[in-house]
């Protein structure tokens, strides 16, 4: 056997092994870019359901001033009406 049969076996072996190496490390590359790509936009989508929870908070403090606004002017006018209730009852003299 000469040493250029011996060394052909060997070169193709390692030439595989050089190739599937290039190919997983390539491929390991790919598979990080796209584990960024979706980190990053996993984030944007949580920025976004963010900026509906900080919409949705002043929405809420909006309603719930609003809400204490006519609770009040409510009561008041209830006040008004047991007053003006009261004279007429006291007028008519329904009231003991």
């Amino acid at each position: 056997m000469t040493d250029l049969q011996m060394f052909m076996p060997m070169a193709t072996f390692v030439g595989t092994l050089a190739a599937v190496v290039i190919g997983f490390l390539y491929n390991n590359s790919r598979i990080t870019d796209l584990r960024t790509d979706m980190n990053n936009r996993f984030t944007d989508i949580n920025n976004r359901f963010s900026d509906f929870n900080n919409r949705f908070g002043d929405f809420e403090k909006m309603f719930d001033a609003k809400l204490a606004r006519l609770e009040e002017m409510m009561l008041h006018k209830f006040a008004e009406l047991d007053d003006r209730l009261i004279r007429i009852e006291s007028r008519l003299g329904l009231r003991e």
